[in-house]
């Protein structure tokens, strides 16, 4: 079943992948890793992840190949037992908050901005405008419940 990805879920992807790449030196070295590799290792434990990731970039592995080796590690973790998972919204902001620093910067936003490429520089743009729109609804929603 496909599940739209809606501004709430693409904001989260968005900054798992952030997180992931960032762990992993943000993709220094990798030459054959795309985002797409790194999506489909998004869930699994960090070991699983940096294990499938370091195997993609060595075997060149393509994302078809990647993704039957993370059903694999995934049909691992069904029978997961313990605690429940946190809503989503809580694993998003908690992931958002991971990437935001002791000064409230957003990290690595203390980089010379003048060089950057002016194609990334539209693409962050409007990626930031896109994460306020859906972080201002979502304050508009909570602040909305909690006066009800």
């Amino acid at each position: 079943m496909h599940v739209p990805l809606t501004p709430v879920r693409a904001l989260y992807r968005a900054v798992a992948l952030f997180e992931v790449c960032q762990r992993f030196g943000n993709g220094e070295g990798w030459k054959h890793v795309s985002a797409s590799h790194v999506r489909l290792v998004l869930g699994l434990k960090d070991e699983d992840q940096e294990r499938l990731l370091a195997a993609a970039e060595a075997n060149r592995m393509t994302v078809n190949q990647l993704e039957k080796e993370t059903a694999k590690a995934r049909a691992a973790l069904t029978a997961r037992g313990g605690r429940r998972r946190l809503p989503e919204l809580t694993r998003t902001v908690r992931a958002i908050k991971k990437c935001i620093d002791a000064k409230g910067r957003l990290a690595g936003s203390c980089h010379d901005l003048t060089r950057l490429d002016p194609l990334l520089t539209d693409e962050i743009t409007e990626t930031l405008r896109q994460m306020r729109s859906a972080c201002d609804e979502l304050l508009s929603t909570l602040d909305t419940s909690i006066s009800e």
